[in-house]
């Protein structure tokens, strides 16, 4: 059983938790919440410390939720200044997802949207992954195409590196 967190009076988003609400089935704490417009709602502690609620999307707040502002419209719009998993939630909101695409390689079931033709001035995840703001240089790639593409940079990469190329 999860340890309680005492949550009342907390800050989470929009979020101001009133009091403990019981247990939900899954035997998760719930609280009872009140959001800056006024609306309430009963939502585990586990959603509110984790960020995935953070107001109601309702009356006053619905303004913050349009789905009508998109790219630079959007108050979150960061402009080319984005990461590696939000590069490929580009692609995905553009063409979907991957696997409803067949695999530009193969034409197997696509399962991931894959760089196609990465540049040197890409930019670079952590682990050395490139990735691009422009979804359209997205394409859609099996796992085991995925896989192979990307040991082949590397390769090529390292290559480069090493002045062999």
């Amino acid at each position: 059983m999860p340890k309680k967190i005492d949550l009342t009076g907390e800050r989470f988003g929009k979020w101001t938790v009133l009091e403990d609400a019981g247990r939900a089935k899954n035997r998760h704490i719930l609280w009872r919440c009140v959001c800056d417009c006024g609306n309430e709602t009963v939502t585990e502690g586990a959603a509110l410390r984790g960020g995935k609620t953070t107001g109601c999307g309702k009356g006053e707040c619905s303004a913050h939720h349009d789905p009508t502002r998109k790219g630079a419209a959007h108050r979150e719009w960061k402009g080319d200044a984005i990461t590696y998993p939000t590069a490929h939630r580009r692609a995905e909101s553009r063409y979907g997802k991957a696997s409803g695409h067949v695999c530009v390689d193969c034409d197997a079931p696509a399962d991931d949207w894959s760089l196609d033709q990465p540049y040197a001035d890409d930019p670079r995840d952590g682990k050395g992954r490139p990735y691009s703001p422009d979804p359209s240089r997205y394409v859609a790639r099996c796992r085991s195409c995925h896989r192979s593409w990307d040991n082949a940079l590397t390769r090529s990469r390292q290559a480069v590196a090493a002045g062999l190329i």
